[in-house]
């Protein structure tokens, strides 16, 4: 073992608080290591892989027949309209598919008129008749990214109105009726080898064969769709594993360090320490602390039984009192007053 004075001197708080710390870094860091080189390196969770939008806009005007009530030819949309004095609807329908990656796309879209109308029994209405009319249809359609369609119909709302009226006046049945006019859009992609299907349909409808034409549903539309796929995460991460050995590295030292470079340096509280360091406190400004042994071989010695008696001797011959100790693990302490070869030796142990 090495000599202690070749190692650094803590007290035993200090080392213990080393260990303990060592201990702490060397279990975790030791734990990321064996994680990041023997589990699982792989996990398979759920992620985004594609989404898109579909935006739908609808503008039209109310055409008017020629009347004596009502000067207007046209009125704007979102109103309530004399059904008799309906002529046809000028429509605009504007939709765009809007994908957050560039893909092939295959669509077709049409835009229909359809007649529903209800008959109301005990409270509750059954649908009874529904007829659909077809205004425009296209098919096999491609791109590569935003889809846009932009048609212009219209819609020819007294004939359909006209044909609600005499189903009621023949079937004899009070009808409540709609006519719906849907642009539907279908769409085709495929992303990661996974077909992603889409479709949409606009809402749109105006009442049929009664005094006033009421219009419901929306001219403005915006939805979102999300598309996940199950997709492999590589969960091995080199800093993680570098830090983690530098840190294991450094917990072993500190337990080589501490075992081998330093020692205990115990505070031990007793009767010799006190008194020492009484002694040196109450007269440092006299004591003189030499780093080797006193030589009084050719001096008379004479012993000194109490340390005050070395002190008025140190007075009297106006001498310093020479302090030597021969080092911490030997508990002797040793102080001289030399005058004429004569050495006044106290000794504390």
């Amino acid at each position: 073992m090495k000599s202690k004075k070749t190692r650094l001197k803590l007290k035993r708080n200090t080392r213990v608080i080393i260990i303990v710390i060592a201990l702490i870094v060397f279990a975790v860091s030791s734990t990321n290591v064996f994680s990041q080189i023997f589990d699982k390196k792989q996990i398979k969770m759920e992620q985004e892989v594609y989404n898109y939008m579909n935006e739908y806009n609808l503008d039209y005007i109310v055409n008017i027949k020629d009347n004596k009530f009502i000067e207007e030819e046209s009125l704007p949309k979102d109103k309530n309209y004399v059904s008799d004095l309906v002529d046809d609807l000028d429509m605009d329908f504007k939709y765009k598919y809007i994908p957050s990656i560039q893909s092939k796309i295959k669509y077709d879209y049409k835009i229909d008129a359809q007649i529903s109308a209800s008959y109301s029994d005990d409270g509750h209405l059954y649908e009874v008749w529904n007829k659909t009319y077809n205004i425009k249809q296209v098919e096999n359609q491609e791109s590569n990214k935003d889809i846009m369609i932009d048609e212009k119909i219209n819609v020819d709302f007294a004939k359909y109105h006209e044909e609600v009226k005499e189903f009621r006046q023949e079937m004899g049945m009070a009808l409540e009726a709609k006519l719906f006019i849907k642009l539907t859009v279908n769409t085709l992609t495929k992303i990661n080898e996974k077909e992603i299907p889409n479709m949409y349909v606009s809402d749109f409808s105006i009442s049929l064969g009664e005094k006033m034409s009421k219009v419901e549903g929306k001219t403005t539309d915006s939805n979102k769709q999300v598309i996940t796929d199950e997709v492999t995460i590589e969960t091995r991460q080199p800093a993680i594993l570098v830090l983690s050995i530098i840190m294991l590295g450094a917990s072993i030292y500190a337990f080589y360090f501490v075992r081998n470079k330093t020692y205990t340096a115990y505070n031990i509280r007793n009767e010799f320490k006190l008194e020492l360091n009484k002694i040196l406190k109450s007269c440092q400004d006299r004591i003189v602390v030499v780093k080797n042994k006193v030589d009084v071989v050719e001096s008379d010695v004479i012993e000194v039984k109490d340390f005050v008696e070395l002190i008025k001797l140190s007075e009297e011959l106006f001498k310093p009192i020479l302090y030597w100790s021969p080092g911490e693990e030997i508990e002797e302490a040793i102080f001289y007053v030399i005058s004429n070869k004569i050495a006044y030796r106290f000794i504390l142990k």
